[in-house]
């Protein structure tokens, strides 16, 4: 049985007018995959974040999932539920991933900011504090008068009461 060209252009028209699946529509080649959700990973150099909508590419199916790579080569164990095919929904989840990040910025700046604010207050009270010191120096204090130093206490005689030994006398 020999089939005409134009059998198979009319197939061919049809299948592209046509998708057979919605999701078939919308799936990319075999063995790429996206996730769905944040996945932390331990690394030998310390812990990984790959984010919703990274696109991974499948090395292994296991029994309670399948391992995939990175396109940075990071390998990580999958559940079948943490994945997608759909490319449409895996653009979806990185934009809003992409929102998230925007948003933790943009409050972690309004922080900086108000804390450089409070600095900044901080430092011109610190300022004014100064400056009224310098404009009004204080007066050096009236101290008592400090008596004169003297010898060691054997520049003054013994006191009345007190009686020297007299030498004992000499044997003959």
């Amino acid at each position: 049985m020999k089939i005409s060209p134009l059998f198979v252009s009319l197939i061919f028209l049809i299948l592209a007018r046509f998708p057979l699946l919605a999701e078939d529509a919308k799936t990319p080649d075999d063995g790429i995959y996206y996730l769905k959700t944040r996945v932390s990973i331990t690394t030998d150099s310390g812990i990984l974040s790959l984010n919703g909508g990274t696109k991974l590419h499948l090395v292994a199916k296991t029994a309670d999932g399948m391992k995939a790579k990175t396109d940075d080569g990071v390998q990580v164990q999958l559940k079948d539920s943490q994945v997608t095919k759909d490319a449409d929904l895996a653009a979806k989840l990185a934009q809003e991933e992409a929102d998230k990040i925007a948003a933790q910025q943009a409050q972690v700046a309004a922080k900086a900011q108000a804390a450089a604010e409070q600095q900044r207050l901080a430092d011109a009270q610190r300022q004014q504090a100064l400056d009224r010191i310098q404009a009004n120096p204080a007066k050096p204090m009236a101290s008592a008068p400090v008596p004169p130093l003297s010898g060691s206490a054997l520049d003054n005689p013994p006191p009345a009461h007190f009686k020297m030994a007299k030498p004992a006398a000499k044997k003959k």
